[in-house]
């Protein structure tokens, strides 16, 4: 079938991915925050904090599939390397995964996620933690004092 018939269809696919896609990139950004270890081997985890994000169960098997990707992951002394589509095409092999192509891009984009937020120094790192505090914290008294 000719991709082009449908385009009103293939529009709500897009948007659909663009979803899942921010979605899952906003929970994994706030765990690999929560779980990165700061100078004094703590992670803000191990702190008590928490990811008050939830992820839809329609995309959660992107953010397993991640993790299964992550957990092969090679380390230099320099610290994790990034995921290659070579190691991509060799868990899809193993595991017998049939990812589209806009679930490998997004796995990219997560491991790019994944990088930066281990490369945060403790200062940011804290500070934005901080900010997402803070906003909930004024979330939760906009709640009690509106209700």
């Amino acid at each position: 079938m000719d991709s082009g018939c449908h385009p009103r269809r293939e529009r709500r696919a897009r948007k659909f991915h663009q979803a899942a896609a921010d979605a899952v990139r906003a929970y994994a950004g706030r765990e690999f925050r929560l779980d990165k270890r700061l100078k004094d081997g703590e992670s803000l985890r191990r702190r008590g904090h928490g990811n008050p994000l939830q992820l839809a169960p329609e995309v959660s098997y992107l953010w397993g599939w991640f993790c299964e990707l992550s957990a092969g992951r090679q380390s230099s002394g320099y610290g994790p390397q990034p995921l290659s589509y070579g190691d991509i095409r060799a868990w899809e092999r193993l595991l017998a995964r049939r990812p589209r192509g806009w679930e490998v891009m997004l796995l990219k984009q997560l491991d790019l996620d994944y990088l930066e937020a281990q490369a945060m120094d403790d200062g940011a790192l804290l500070a934005e933690q901080m900010e997402d505090d803070e906003a909930r914290s004024q979330a939760i008294m906009a709640l009690l004092v509106g209700g």
